[in-house]
């Protein structure tokens, strides 16, 4: 069994590209039926983070987490896992078509199963709100199992790395 994983729980606290102009995107879903209307009124009814990235941006702001991951944790991470997140709206950019890059439903389970081979694998996962009616938090979970002896250390490079972004440590939950 291997050792418990590296972590970081992060928050997209301000727009990832802040002070840089961006084009101006709307998305709007397709419609077929009186259901979808509704459906979409009552989505927005929920209460969720404020928006940071729309949908071609939460992948520039993923290849921009992707390329951070590689210079501050090294290649020697094996496979790295990114949950997969519908409806997506846009091609996915080249950075992401890697030999060891790969997206999931749950990415958990198989970092799990890879981890017990040895693998050294780190899994992203994100919950970035890319639409007021989208359910998410602005979260970012990184696990890096079978990290290296100064893994923790690489862990914590990166989340400096990472406040570039807007991406800031979460704040610990009161014990």
């Amino acid at each position: 069994m291997t050792r418990s994983p590296v972590t970081f729980e992060g928050q997209l606290c301000r727009a990832w590209n802040a002070g840089k102009p961006t084009r101006a995107q709307s998305y709007v879903p397709p419609f077929y039926d009186a259901l979808d209307f509704d459906s979409y009124r009552l989505m927005g009814r929920a209460r969720t983070a404020r928006a940071f990235v729309t949908y071609p941006d939460h992948y520039a702001l993923l290849a921009a987490i992707l390329g951070e991951v590689r210079a501050g944790c090294g290649p020697e991470i094996d496979e790295i896992l990114i949950n997969s997140r519908m409806p997506s709206v846009v091609r996915l950019p080249a950075d992401f078509f890697g030999t060891n890059v790969l997206f999931l439903n749950d990415p958990e389970d198989e970092a799990v199963r890879l981890a017990k081979t040895g693998v050294q694998v780190l899994v992203i996962r994100e919950r970035f709100v890319r639409h007021t009616v989208e359910a998410a938090d602005n979260g970012l979970s990184l696990l890096w199992w079978n990290a290296p002896e100064d893994g923790t250390e690489a862990m914590q490079r990166l989340a400096t790395r990472l406040r570039g972004l807007g991406i800031a440590p979460a704040a610990k939950a009161a014990a």
